[in-house]
This record gives structure tokens, sequence and C-alpha cells, in this order.
């Protein structure tokens, strides 16, 4: 009875080449042979334009990579755009998804009211083992989460998420979160999300246990006690696969910064912080973020970006004082030219005198040799005034040089035509030689020859002066006629 049952059905199966009435729609995607479901024929009755087809055909031949799917989106320009209409066969575009082995970015802008429509989309999209980015937007996330759960659960390929425009409540967070866990994401974004409480613990301790390494949280209403979870986080060391935080368009004011700064300073990974759109934050909270650039864990941070904050010379200072020991940074981001930039010539005078520090050789040495841009147009265009055309100058001696060994030097011999020896005579004549290596050593970053060697004149001149008996005792050679040393009234 088993045998006759299994043959009959297999001759059904056999017999149909399109899908007949009476066959559940669940699955027809199963009883077409695919030689007949990937022909042109097939592919133009269900779809309503001869793009719509062409794209069709492109998954079917694995040619598409990126695919968008409800309208353009700024996410998805150089996407191909599937605008769904009447005719079009979502449930075949799901479908064809899942069987395309080349695409590997896709953007859902909208689906169809049709429950069935978008139910047999989700399913075919299931299938997929490509896709690397998927961007979901419009508060689609709340009505999909679940139905994709076996695509998030079986696609070890997806590195990328990004949800834009929902309300995530606490279920719809628990429901990312668990997401979160089961996947090998390396970008989380959730710009533009309005995010309870509640949740956003939720989502940020999956992080936790997470491999995601960038974290956007731009524009999610979160203040000060989401910046205490997330400083606890930080602190602990649970988000140190993390290297790029995007806190952007937040309420964040300079209460929340300290509970957040209190964090940074035990990360070690960090490599890019965004703090831009909190105009709350004021010179003085930024005072809160010094012990963190000047921390030895703050040894990975790149990019500090500070765009339409309210920055005034004592944001400036705050910065500087930060900076002045830091290592690691190199772009400090924020438009001098943007209404809420209030900093004058002594705002750009900390950052001068904190790249060149000219109150003594010493002391511009240990200047900051490491920045290359402060401030988005400071190295181009027209100077405001002569300090930020000093420190034009200096960012540009940064970009250009080899070594921060050349930079230092070359700060040092703009900086002082004269030559302080007195702190290296405690170690008599034995550090001339280095003194003088040094200065020959310039010679290869395109000073003046003269110049370098009046210095090195200069420099042994000063030696001398100062211990002239120790450099006759050096002269000092045996006679010829006797072989015994001459006295020194003899010389």
């Amino acid at each position: 009875h088993y045998f006759f049952c299994v043959k009959a059905t297999h001759n059904i199966i056999q017999s149909v080449r399109y899908p007949v009435v009476w066959i559940p729609e669940e699955i027809k995607i199963h009883t077409m042979p695919f030689e007949d479901i990937a022909g042109a024929g097939f592919v133009k009755e269900i779809t309503s334009s001869k793009r719509n087809k062409d794209i069709i055909l492109g998954l079917v031949s694995d040619e598409v990579n990126a695919l968008s799917i409800g309208g353009e989106h700024y996410y998805a320009a150089e996407n191909l755009d599937f605008e769904a209409s009447e005719g079009d066969d979502l449930g075949w575009l799901g479908y064809y998804i899942g069987k395309c082995a080349s695409l590997t970015k896709l953007v859902i802008n909208d689906l169809p009211e049709d429950v069935d429509q978008r139910n047999q989309f989700l399913t075919g999209l299931n299938r997929n083992r490509s896709i690397q980015q998927l961007f979901i937007f419009h508060d689609l996330w709340c009505d999909i989460s679940e139905t994709l759960d076996d695509f998030f659960r079986n696609n070890k390929s997806l590195s990328v998420l990004r949800l834009k425009d929902f309300d995530i409540e606490y279920e719809e967070a628990c429901n990312l979160a668990s997401t979160i866990r089961d996947t090998s994401l390396s970008t989380l974004d959730l710009e533009s999300n309005d995010l309870c409480r509640e949740g956003f613990e939720q989502i940020i301790r999956a992080c936790a246990q997470s491999q995601i390494n960038d974290l956007c949280l731009s524009h999610n209403n979160i203040s000060r006690i989401g910046c205490t979870t997330l400083g606890t986080l930080l602190g602990s060391g649970e988000l140190n696969n993390l290297t790029s935080l995007d806190f952007r368009g937040n309420p964040i004011d300079d209460n929340s910064l300290e509970m957040l700064a209190a964090g940074l300073v035990n990360n070690t990974t960090l490599g890019t912080l965004s703090l831009s759109g909190n105009p709350s934050i004021t010179g003085g909270g930024l005072r809160c973020l010094i012990p963190f650039l000047q921390s030895e864990s703050c040894c990975s941070l790149r990019n500090f970006y500070y765009y339409g904050n309210d920055i005034d010379d004592a944001g400036a200072a705050a910065l500087a004082h930060g900076l002045a020991k830091n290592k690691s940074l190199e772009t400090l981001w924020f438009d001098p030219s943007e209404d809420d930039c209030r900093m004058t010539s002594a705002g750009w005078q900390s950052f001068a005198t904190l790249l060149c520090d000219t109150s003594s050789v010493n002391n511009t040495y240990l200047s900051n040799h490491t920045l290359k841009l402060i401030g988005e147009s400071c190295n181009e265009g027209s100077s405001v005034h002569e300090v930020h055309e000093r420190v034009r100058d200096l960012l540009r001696m940064h970009e250009n040089a080899s070594s921060k060994d050349e930079i230092a030097t070359r700060k040092i011999l703009l900086s002082h035509r004269d030559l302080d020896m007195e702190p290296f005579f405690e170690w008599e004549l034995k550090f001339l030689p280095m003194i003088v290596s040094w200065l020959a050593k310039a010679h290869g970053y395109n000073f003046v020859a003269p110049t370098i060697h009046g210095r090195e004149l200069s420099a042994v001149y000063k030696f001398i002066r100062a211990m002239p008996l120790l450099a006759v005792r050096g002269r000092q050679t045996l006679c010829r006629r006797c072989g015994r040393k001459r006295k020194l009234l003899e010389i």
C-alpha cells in the first residue's frame, strides 16, 4: 500500500509542467522542474516589467550581487531595484533569491501588504545561504523577524545587519537579541530606531556575547541610563571585540558622557568613536574624556567624530589636554565653520601648543606627532587666522613625514634656532657624539645643509666652552721624539 501511494505521488509530480490551481501554494516550488521555472517564458508571467524580469533571470544565472526591493534607498545606490507592483509574484522572487548563490547584499525597503505574498517571499528568503549584508527599513522588522528565524540561524555568511526606522519594543528587542546571538554578525547598525530602555539593555548584552565589532546606535534616544549600561559593559571588558562605536544624535549630556567615559577607560580595542550630534555636551563634559584619551588602554583609537556639537575654547583646551599624551589618534573631526563652533584663536592656540610646544626642546620633542587632521576644513582652504595657519602647517608636516622621528627633528630645528646644550653637560663629552650624529641625520630631511652644519659647530663650541680641560685632554697625544704624553703646556 505504501509503495503504490509513493509511486502515484511521484507520477503526479513528474507530470506537472507549470503550477496548476489544485496544487497547494506552499508546495508549488517543489513540484516544478527547475529548467521550467527558470525559463524566460515563465519568468515573464510572474513579473510586471522587463526590468523585474531581467532581475529574476539574473538571479537564476547567479549574476546578481546586490538587490533592493520596494524602492530605492541611499544604502541601495549601487543595487538593482525590484519595484514590486501588480503582476509581480513575490513568492517566486523569494524562491529565486533562496536559490541564488551570487547574491551578497539585500535591501528590503517595502513588502506587499498581502500576508500570503509576504510569507511566501520570506519562505524563499529563508533558504538563502549567500547573503552577507541584509538591510531592512520602514518598520518591517516587527512583522518579519520571527519568520526569518531559519535564515538567521542557518546563513553563516551574514556579517552585516542594518535596521532603520522601527519602533522596537521589548518583545521585538528580545527577538533581535536572540538573532544577534545566533549569527556571526560583525556589524550591527540600528540607526534611527526608537529603542525602549529595557530593550536597549537586552540588545547591548547580546552584543557582548557576540562577535560584533562595529556598533551603530545613532539617533536612538539613548540617554544617561543607556550610557550607564554601555559604560558598565565596556568597563567590565565584555565588549572588548568592539572597534567602532557610533553614538550620533542621542540626547547625551555631560553626566551621560561621564558614565560612558568611565567604561571607555578600560577598553583597549576601540578604533573609531563618534559623539557627533550631541549638542548638550559642553567643554566641561569633554574633560571626562581626558583619562580615557591619556590612558594606556587608549592605544587603538584612530578617529574621533565631534560634528554638530558646541565646541568653544574650553572644549578645544580639554581635547588638547587629553591628546597631549595620546599616541594613537590620527583624525579629530568637526567643522569649524558650523554655527555651533564658537572657537576663537585661543582655541586654535591650544591645538598649536598640542602639536608643537615651543617652551623647551624637551617639550617640543614630547609634543603630539600623530594627529593628521583637526577640523574638517583645517587642512585645506584659506586659513582663518595666523594660529589656524600654523596648525595647518604642522598637520601637513605630520601627513608628509616618513616617521615620528623626522617630525620631532623638524619641529625642534624649526622652533629652536639656538639649541641649549647645558642639560647634557652632566654626561660630559660622552653625549657630544650623539648630538652630532642626530644633527647629521637631519641632513636627510631636506633641511638646508649650511643650517645643519652651523648647528653642529654651535653644539661643539658650547661643549668645549663649558669643559675646556676635558677637551684639551682629549687631544693629548704621544711625543714623537720620546714617546711620552705631552704636558698641557706643550700643546
